[in-house]
């Protein structure tokens, strides 16, 4: 299983499931990659640096329902506990550190 989280889309060197939600694919299609890979869901987005549910409520053009982003979130539960630490550490950052990284569409680190 390590070794299926380096499998990588090689035109856009993201990870197979973040290719597949970028493609726009269901549940059905989405569930099958995540079982035989579960440390996917773990991970962020090459590109957007967004959790695999956040990417799925954000890609345009794609076919995307709630049932695919819940579902996902469901897989990874722990990703909405990363990005409200996040939140929390943009709450007090008083020098707009998180702000500038966030402006630029750098995402979160965690």
């Amino acid at each position: 299983s390590h070794c299926l989280e380096k499998l990588m889309c090689p035109e856009t060197g993201r990870n197979f499931l973040h290719q597949a939600i970028a493609f726009g694919m269901n549940w059905d299609a989405l569930q099958s990659i995540v079982d035989a890979n579960g440390a996917a869901v773990t991970l962020n987005d090459s590109i957007t640096l967004l959790p695999p549910f956040l990417l799925q409520l954000v890609q345009t053009g794609s076919r995307s329902t709630l049932t695919e982003s819940f579902e996902l979130l469901r897989a990874n539960p722990a990703s909405l506990t990363m990005i409200l630490r996040d939140d929390n550490m943009r709450a007090n950052d008083k020098h707009g550190v998180t702000n500038i990284r966030y402006s630029k569409g750098l995402g979160s680190s965690a």
